[in-house]
């Protein structure tokens, strides 16, 4: 214990530090929000509208899922380390807010016209027409929200209250507009509609508060941006490929009662794994700085390993061993098909935890060629696998298939750091 407790004030005994520790809370407060409330609303809406039906929603949400990737474009890493690096230069920062947002809307109305398309010519795909307008909507949202932004300048405290409220009064309005079975449309419509308002606000935050200026995007730096993004877009499109895929691949190949027993128990791990991103997404504007200045990286990442398996691999054994009291919590019921699925996925946080770190030390040092490679055939990997598994054994295949997927990515990661010796880069003083 003593040793945890001298972990714990080295790693809160400077600016830095605290500054980190400041990032993280607000960057958690909003995730949490994102990922706890569905938690909450579940029990009611699986009552009320049924496994079956909730299935559907999830599906369209899943569908919607690779919308926000395209959109988000990897503008999540690049556009952080941009506004991170020129955080004091007001004139770059509102160059780069123009650019970003411009790309992001364009691709927002392609993705729009795609996902049109597709709903003319197969009217049923996704639950109809109008239940994949309302999932859309949460691609919206997260087109306007500029979390990018203040992650890069570390100015998170504002933006928290007015990211948080509109997700709070979302959840509260599933009480009293879903009813009746008909009422699933607003499964996936308000929660698009609370990260709408979030967006909105957060935008009106980032021009008061940061004095950002009107400007005209520079088609020079728009081409720069999609040039930067372009490695990271394919990376974050094969990650999300091989999480959300999952969902899609098993609503086309199984019942949407197979889904639904896959998708209550996904989003407890789901929001476990969410923590966890949210953490190292704190951690990776100030770690961008000191691999900027060429301070060391191993000793930094190793601290918040170690804190973090503690926490993750006790959350991992509780979700495992108390499986099906959890999904009784979360539903409402005894579901033994769901409490399967959890029991199979209650260890991928902790998988994700290994690889995350040589994720972003990767995208630091340059090495997009080998992390899109990974990334893109674990993918297909993933695809594949789930493709057949999903056939035989349903919500249980697609399971088995995210563990499989995410330890042969895992180990691939180190497996690059071995051949290429990368490690040693982490060194410098």
């Amino acid at each position: 214990m003593k040793k945890l407790h001298k972990l714990w004030q080295n790693f809160t005994n400077s600016e830095e530090k605290k500054a980190l520790w400041t990032n993280f809370f607000s960057l958690s407060t909003i995730q949490a929000f994102g990922y706890a409330l569905p938690l909450l609303t579940i029990p009611y809406v699986v009552r009320v509208v049924g496994t079956e039906l909730y299935g559907t929603a999830a599906f369209a949400l899943a569908v919607a899922a690779f919308f926000t990737v395209i959109v988000d474009y990897g503008f999540n890493l690049t556009a952080t380390r941009e506004a991170s690096i020129n955080r004091s230069d007001m004139g770059y920062l509102s160059q780069l807010y123009a650019a970003v947002m411009s790309v992001k809307f364009i691709l927002l109305l392609l993705g729009f016209s795609v996902l049109m398309g597709v709903s003319y010519l197969f009217p049923e795909f996704g639950g109809g027409f109008k239940i994949l307008i309302a999932a859309y909507s949460v691609v919206l949202g997260q087109a306007l929200f500029p979390a990018w932004l203040f992650q890069g300048l570390e100015r998170m405290r504002a933006f928290t209250l007015f990211s948080v409220i509109p997700r709070i009064l979302a959840a509260a309005a599933v009480f009293i507009l879903i009813k009746k079975p008909a009422d699933v449309f607003w499964v996936p419509a308000l929660q698009g509609l609370g990260g709408i308002v979030s967006g909105l606000l957060g935008i009106i935050v980032a021009w008061k508060s940061l004095g950002l200026r009107l400007v005209r995007p520079t088609l020079s730096l728009i081409k720069s941006q999609l040039k930067n993004g372009w490695p990271v877009f394919l990376s974050n499109f094969g990650i999300n490929t091989y999480i959300n895929s999952n969902i899609v691949i098993l609503g086309l190949v199984a019942s949407p009662s197979a889904v639904g027993f896959y998708a209550v128990a996904e989003k407890l791990v789901s929001s476990v794994r969410g923590v966890l991103v949210i953490l190292f997404q704190s951690i990776y504007p100030r770690a961008c700085l000191r691999a900027h200045k060429g301070k060391s990286l191993q000793t930094y990442y190793k601290k918040i390993i170690l804190m973090s398996a503690l926490l993750f691999g006790t959350v991992a054994l509780l979700m495992w061993f108390f499986a099906p009291q959890i999904i009784w919590l979360i539903s409402g019921k005894y579901v033994p098909q769901s409490a399967t699925v959890l029991k199979i996925l209650a260890f991928v946080p902790v998988i994700v935890l290994l690889n995350i770190p040589p994720y972003q030390m990767l995208l630091m040092f340059k090495r997009n060629s080998e992390l899109s490679f990974l990334v893109i055939a674990g993918a297909i990997f993933n695809i594949s696998l789930n493709i057949l598994l999903s056939r035989w054994y349903f919500e249980v295949g697609t399971a088995i298939t995210v563990l499989i997927t995410e330890l042969i990515i895992t180990l691939g990661f180190y497996i690059i750091y071995w051949r290429k010796n990368i490690m040693s880069i982490f060194h410098k003083k």
